[in-house]
């Protein structure tokens, strides 16, 4: 309730409670910035928030403009001026970041709101932090602040989104006014004590380059089916996810086909990432009207971390400029946060939402008397294709609606196209018509679900997508002509 509820709820109302109360010293430290430091006032910069989406930090300005003779900006500590080394030291320069409070932008406790331009060098369990607004104390700066290191810092925050409560908050913000009265910790310059993140971890990753990886990402053969179909079974061996083609006993040959490029499959590609005469990861993508959808992307297990699953997703953007693709899009489950983040992180957005249940034919509501009509030799083309294949599809009507049932794994029914028909009307007739063979039926792409089986097992697809930018198209058409890598 209260990570939730109350946590959003306290912050906006302690807020504005704060500005009230420091109105006055707020109106003083602007006067003598200006003063001091001329406009503008308020310093704004760009920094990650929940989910990474940017926003804009407010906060009191502490340097001067001055720059170099070639134009360019003095570095920081010869721009940090004695009236703003005491605003840092107090922390009175943090007071605006009150309004972005108020905004919902940022919390009181949280993790701190870094670079933008740190973005790529977060370690995998590092990227939880997005999974909580920032905010202007946390863990990191009550625990020795800008002494300590980036890993230590980063550590922290992520300890803290994990252990997130009500008491912890309080004891970080009793502590925060301690380390503000004593100074404890504060450095007016961290530039002086620690590198930037980008620069620290750079040379590190450095052996690992994505650009580096990214020379070795081909089109996959089909004598490499075995290796890439290793990599599926280790990643659903620990996944949740309630059905997809991957996971039927035939999958193998359907990857062969798509590998191959069979009629039946065009418009669909499979990359893999060769590393040592090995294959280290994989991702299929398709070509779905003027979207370029990825399907499916995994690596090695024990490669995690490594960058690799990075290379493979920016191949498949580079893929999707390159087709002339106007977006980029994937499906993602709504309760898997950490991958959720990591491609909102990337600039995509929430296109729809839909649902996924799957349900045990023998619960199925058996209501009215509409039963499932369809060819008897359709019916026994699709029985032989999902023999061969795994899967397959079977026209039907239920009463004058047509509905296209999905045969999967000899085992369940997939409702893939429901024309008008009612859907309780089509589970009936499902359950009526394969209840003796089939364990269940798996319902997709619903907007809404009748009360019936709202309490089946169920999940929320969420549809992410990101335009591709006209100008990363015509620079990707004029590589593919050239042949120029840059």
């Amino acid at each position: 309730m209260y990570k939730t509820y109350g946590k959003l709820f306290l912050d906006i109302a302690f807020a504005f409670f704060t500005l009230i109360f420091l109105a006055p010293v707020m109106v003083v430290i602007a006067l003598l910035v200006w003063i001091k430091l001329g406009r503008p006032i308020i310093f704004c910069q760009i920094r990650p928030g929940i989910h990474g989406k940017p926003f804009k930090l407010f906060k009191f300005r502490t340097m001067t403009d001055k720059c170099d003779n070639q134009g360019n900006l003095l570095s920081d500590k010869e721009r940090l001026t004695s009236f703003g080394k005491i605003l840092r030291r107090l922390s009175l320069d943090e007071l605006p970041s009150l309004f972005n409070v108020i905004k919902r932008e940022i919390s009181f406790v949280g993790p701190r709101p870094l670079l933008m331009k740190y973005y790529p060098y977060f370690k995998e369990y590092e990227c939880v932090r997005f999974l909580v607004r920032p905010g202007i104390t946390g863990l990191a700066q009550i625990s020795g602040r800008n002494d300590l290191s980036w890993d230590d810092r980063l550590a922290l925050d992520a300890d803290y989104v994990q252990k997130l409560s009500f008491s912890c908050d309080i004891i970080i913000l009793l502590r925060t006014l301690w380390c503000v009265f004593t100074s404890c910790g504060i450095q007016v310059d961290p530039s002086s004590v620690m590198h930037n993140l980008d620069e620290e971890r750079r040379q590190v990753l450095s052996c690992q380059s994505v650009e580096n990886v990214r020379s070795d990402i081909r089109p996959a053969r089909v004598t490499e089916t075995r290796e890439i179909f290793q990599i599926i079974t280790e990643a659903f061996k620990t996944s949740s996810l309630i059905y997809t083609v991957y996971q039927t006993p035939r999958s193998k040959k359907y990857l062969r086909e798509i590998i191959e490029g069979r009629s039946e499959n065009q418009g669909q590609y499979v990359f893999v990432l060769e590393k040592k005469n090995s294959i280290f990861g994989f991702y299929h993508a398709a070509i779905r009207e003027d979207q370029w959808f990825l399907n499916h992307i995994a690596t090695r297990s024990e490669e995690a971390g490594k960058g690799l699953g990075n290379a493979l997703f920016h191949h498949y953007e580079d893929q999707g400029c390159r087709r002339g693709c106007l977006k980029l899009a994937l499906d993602v489950f709504e309760s898997n946060e950490l991958a959720r983040t990591w491609y909102l992180r990337r600039g995509y957005e929430i296109e729809s939402r839909k649902y996924l249940v799957r349900m045990d034919l023998e619960k199925a509501p058996i209501r009215g008397v509409r039963k499932l009509r369809f060819n008897p030799l359709s019916f026994r083309q699709a029985l032989v294709q999902e023999k061969t294949r795994g899967f397959s599809k079977l026209c039907c009507r239920v009463g004058s609606a047509k509905v296209i049932l999905g045969l999967i794994a000899g085992t369940t029914c997939k409702l893939l196209d429901r024309g008008d028909a009612d859907l309780e009307d089509i589970i009936s007739a499902a359950a009526r018509t394969f209840g003796g063979e089939r364990r269940s039926l798996i319902l997709g792409d619903l907007l809404e679900l009748p009360t019936s089986i709202l309490l089946e097992r169920s999940e929320v697809i969420l549809r992410l997508s990101k335009d591709v930018h006209p100008l990363s198209r015509s620079f990707a058409a004029r590589a593919e002509l050239t042949g120029d890598p840059t």
